[in-house]
């Protein structure tokens, strides 16, 4: 094997397939051999390691996802204005250089556990909510994690920043009370959650349009299936057996394939709405009617749109938005006496409706799209008992 790793390509071929005879080295032959070997890997392990040092932060984004990168960038981009406001003026910086931050491990080189803990300062004084405080100063800490192992941050320099600590959850409510702001920004420091009468309401009785059973349909998803607004959008034709009383979801965000069944509600929702669908686009569409998806938007009269076109990809033909979703949500809350009404408060509305009925607290987990090992139900409304499956408090 030693004499195969010193010869060149041709030889080599030639010796593999036996036209010329493999002689045994000697002692020196095979120390030089070794010798050669290890040089030529310290070579390549050298030049491994440097490309990997200036390709970190692109080798650790390989693998993110689309939201968690815009995430970090404005997570770095809110640092960056701490820096501004320090007197280092970091953003005018990387714009001048057309870079960010999020790209380019140089800029890190002077950030160090003081800068970072003025970070975290900053932010509470700012008025940011703890969640985000918490979130921000732990992309830091990833970016400064991979800005040391391209060389831009020592390992002593990065062992300080790794200590600063996170906010206690614990000592959030009395943190709020001593800073003046407690949250800035459009987001709920807490979700609408609605007693039986405003559910009873916000979930029409007899709806008479196509737009009134796409909104109870819609409801229904929210509400009684857990859907987050992504998911519930590109809920297809195809994904609905009725004969099963199922639908299939995948959820994106955990990367989850699920069959889940539908409750009264929801089945009852189907049952009149899909035939009002099936009217206008399966003829339409053809072969490619299973890909539509359900939730579709409407015209002024109530009536669903009929200007549909169907798309180049082979995906789902989605035909309402999130930004749609959350003006018409907002909307039905209002005319129940509800403000603020987004649907995100249905996913904390079924969260804490499953864990006040007793619901097996994994089952619920698996159900509400958490991975099995979540502890978001457990950490927002405290574990309960283990009984049975879902049970819906307002069916």
């Amino acid at each position: 094997m030693a004499v195969l790793l010193s010869l060149d390509d041709e030889r080599r071929e030639d010796i593999l397939t036996g036209q010329i005879p493999l002689e045994e080295p000697d002692q020196r032959q095979m120390e030089v051999y070794l010798l050669q070997l290890q040089n030529q890997m310290a070579q390549a392990s050298a030049a491994a390691d440097r490309i990997a040092r200036e390709q970190s932060f692109a080798l650790y984004q390989e693998g993110k996802r689309a939201n968690t990168l815009r995430r970090h960038r404005a997570d770095l981009g809110c640092f960056m204005r701490y820096l501004d406001a320090a007197g280092v003026p970091m953003t005018t910086t990387c714009r001048l250089l057309g870079t960010h931050m999020i790209e380019e491990p140089v800029l890190w080189r002077y950030v160090t556990v003081g800068l970072v803990l003025g970070f975290r300062k900053w932010q509470l004084a700012t008025g940011y909510a703890i969640e985000s405080v918490n979130a921000r100063l732990s992309t830091v800490k990833t970016y400064a994690g991979l800005a040391s192992r391209a060389g831009a941050i020592s390992a002593e320099a990065l062992l300080y920043i790794m200590q600063v600590k996170r906010v206690r959850l614990a000592d959030a409510e009395q943190i709020d009370e001593q800073r003046p702001v407690s949250r800035i920004g459009k987001k709920q420091a807490e979700p609408v959650l609605l007693d039986a009468a405003h559910l009873q309401r916000l979930f029409p009785a007899q709806p008479q349009t196509a737009q009134e059973w796409r909104d109870l349909l819609a409801l229904r998803f929210l509400y009684d299936m857990s859907l987050r607004p992504s998911e519930a959008i590109r809920v297809t034709v195809n994904d609905i057996n009725l004969q099963e009383g199922t639908m299939a979801v995948y959820r994106k965000k955990t990367r989850l394939r699920q069959r889940l069944p539908l409750s009264k509600g929801t089945l009852l929702a189907l049952t009149n709405y899909l035939p009002l669908v099936e009217e206008i686009y399966k003829e339409r569409f053809g072969d490619q009617y299973p890909r539509l998806a359900l939730l579709i938007r409407t015209r002024k009269d109530g009536d669903l749109d009929d200007h549909l076109t169907l798309s180049a990809n082979t995906g789902p033909i989605i035909a309402w938005s999130t930004q749609a979703m959350h003006s018409r949500v907002r909307e039905l809350g209002a005319r129940i006496g509800i403000q603020n009404l987004y649907p995100y408060c249905a996913r904390h509305q079924w969260a804490q409706g499953v864990v006040k009925a007793k619901n097996d607290i994994v089952t619920a987990t698996k159900f509400g799209g958490w991975r099995a090992d979540s502890k978001m139900l457990s950490r927002y409304y405290g574990d309960e008992e283990i009984v049975s499956s879902v049970h819906l408090p307002w069916e």
